[in-house]
């Protein structure tokens, strides 16, 4: 699948005065235009004891 896309990684959240360790999973699909993609994103952010939900799309060129 040539535009689907994994992406993981350590992280901190900062909240509340104290920071935690976070870990964010997510996946796009790159949707091809000439030299522009675009790509909806869903990803997940687990920290102790939260969990949050991002999506949105992004939007980019090639040179």
């Amino acid at each position: 699948y040539r535009g689907f896309r994994v992406a993981a990684g350590p992280g901190v959240e900062f909240a509340h005065e104290e920071a935690e360790f976070a870990v964010r999973v997510g996946a796009s699909y790159e949707f091809e235009f000439g030299r522009f993609t675009v790509a909806p994103e869903l990803a997940i952010d687990v920290a102790t004891p939260s969990q949050t939900l991002i999506y949105g799309v992004s939007v980019g060129t090639r040179f």
